[in-house]
């Protein structure tokens, strides 16, 4: 709905109210605990729009070389929903993976620009960062780097460094893992739920058949 009416005009804008529905049930997480922050898509398309229905929020731009940032997606991202298996496992699964295929492409689509070519989707890329630094207070953007760690994060958070290790879960063989495991759970649920009672009622009518046509068959004693 969001994306109709801000992109293609279609239905109402959102307003703090809209947003506000759509994030009360992340508010009942950890008894009743609050939605803390909003990242990547759709969120980012809507950025200047959230920020002016939360005034008081943060904003962290995490900074990345467009070049690096289109090859870490096409290796990644793109690869995995250019994929058959992406696609099989999206039509074995409509009402989940379905879905969220059918969202992500209309995201790309208007994120990256028809056809997602590589020198328009670092336009944009670009384009972004530098419209939210146009609308964002200074005070309230973090212009921040992975590699640089807890440190200028917390300290722009208020918060105290915790004693883990800063994580790293945007590694492409991880994703990539991740992907093999979700399609392949889908494939065996349909494999579970579809293909076997199939092969068992064959099984059941093939017996039938064939202990009909022996009976036929067979001499009297």
């Amino acid at each position: 709905e969001a994306i109709d009416a801000k992109f293609f005009g279609r239905g109402k804008l959102y307003g703090k109210e809209e947003y506000d529905s759509n994030f009360s049930p992340f508010e009942k997480v950890k008894n009743g605990g609050s939605s803390q922050a909003v990242t990547d898509s759709p969120g980012i398309m809507f950025a200047e729009e959230l920020l002016a229905a939360y005034p008081d929020a943060k904003i962290i731009l995490t900074n990345r070389d467009p070049a690096r940032w289109w090859k870490s997606f096409t290796e990644s991202i793109g690869a995995v929903v250019s994929s058959t298996r992406y696609r099989l496992a999206a039509m074995l699964d409509p009402q989940s993976l379905g879905k969220f295929a059918e969202l992500s492409q209309l995201i790309r689509s208007v994120i990256l620009g028809p056809g997602a070519t590589e020198e328009e989707a670092k336009r944009r890329f670009t384009a972004h960062y530098e419209n939210v630094r146009k609308f964002v207070p200074e005070d309230k953007i973090l212009e921040f780097e992975v590699k640089k760690g807890w440190g200028p994060l917390c300290a722009f958070l208020g918060k105290d460094i915790p004693a883990m290790d800063f994580p790293n879960t945007n590694d492409k063989t991880m994703f990539l893992a991740q992907f093999e495991e979700a399609t392949s759970a889908i494939y065996r649920r349909f494999a579970l739920q579809t293909l076997l009672p199939s092969f068992f009622l064959t099984g059941i009518f093939f017996a039938i058949y064939a202990g009909g046509s022996w009976a036929k068959q067979s001499p009297s004693l």
